[in-house]
This record gives C-alpha cells, structure tokens and sequence, in this order.
C-alpha cells in the first residue's frame, strides 16, 4: 500500500510554490526522488536492451545473449534495478558478472549523455502527457455530469 504524506504543508492553500511541494512524500521519498528512482530503473532496462541488441548482432552473437534471457526471464528488472544488477553482480558465473558491468557501463552512457538519453524531449513528451491525460480525464467528467454513469461511452 502507498502512502502519501504532507509534512510542513504551507498553511495558504493558494501557495504553490516549490518550498510547498518539496514537503510532499511518496512512501518516504519527493516526488522529484521517485522520477529520479523510477529514471534509474529505465536507464537499466534500456541498457540491458543496447547489450542485448549488442549481442545479438549480425556480425557477433554471444553465447551469453540467452542466459542473460534467461536471467530475466527469471529475476524479472522491474522496481528496483540497484538490487537486480547487484544479484547479477553476485552470480557464481563470471560471465554473469561482466554483463553486469558492460550495463553499468552503457547505463552510464545513456545517463551522461545527449545522444544517449533525450531528457528534453522525455520533458516534453511528459507535458503532452499530461495534458492530454488531463484533457480526457475532464472529458470524462464533464461527460458523467452531464449524462449520467450510463449514457458514457
């Protein structure tokens, strides 16, 4: 279960500010610290998929290629991607192990770099997002005041 908690709430309520939403906590953690973890976990899986596509090239398939499926396959990347390169860190093969650091390595590169992470244009798709997010969810409203549960569609 989630929780959400507003310490140090700003007492007007029409006071928007950063100061005000930095006291907004997400299981413990800001908004900002949850993208930035929720980010880190993409960067991972990102990388995993440049190795795999490396490996599985036309001019050099790696034997390690369906092992690092079949890793997947059985510890799923999903929430926390610091504890899942550390289980393929702790892996009793040494192959294991490298492809643990070659996705530390790409991962960094994604990270650090314009060409390989777009953070503008991730901004960018975030706010259409939104917004068009926020304009059918006021549709649906709208829709549900007007006509009633039943006449929507």
């Amino acid at each position: 279960m989630h929780s959400v908690v507003v310490v140090n709430a700003n007492e007007n309520e029409n006071d928007f500010d950063r100061e005000h939403f930095s006291s907004v906590r997400f299981d413990g953690m800001t908004p900002e610290t949850r993208a930035a973890r929720a980010l880190t976990n993409l960067l991972t899986m990102a990388a995993v998929r440049v190795l795999l596509d490396q490996m599985t090239g036309t001019r050099h398939r790696s034997p390690m290629a369906p092992k690092l499926i079949d890793y997947l396959q059985t510890t799923p990347l999903r929430n926390n991607a610091e504890t899942w390169l550390a289980g393929l860190m702790e892996h009793e093969e040494l192959d294991y192990r490298l492809v643990a650091v070659r996705v530390i390595e790409i991962r960094k590169v994604l990270a650090e770099t314009e060409e390989g992470f777009d953070y503008d244009w991730m901004a960018a798709m975030a706010r259409d997002g939104v917004t068009e997010d926020n304009m059918e969810l006021s549709r649906e409203l709208l829709s549900a005041s007007l006509f009633g549960e039943s006449e929507r569609g």
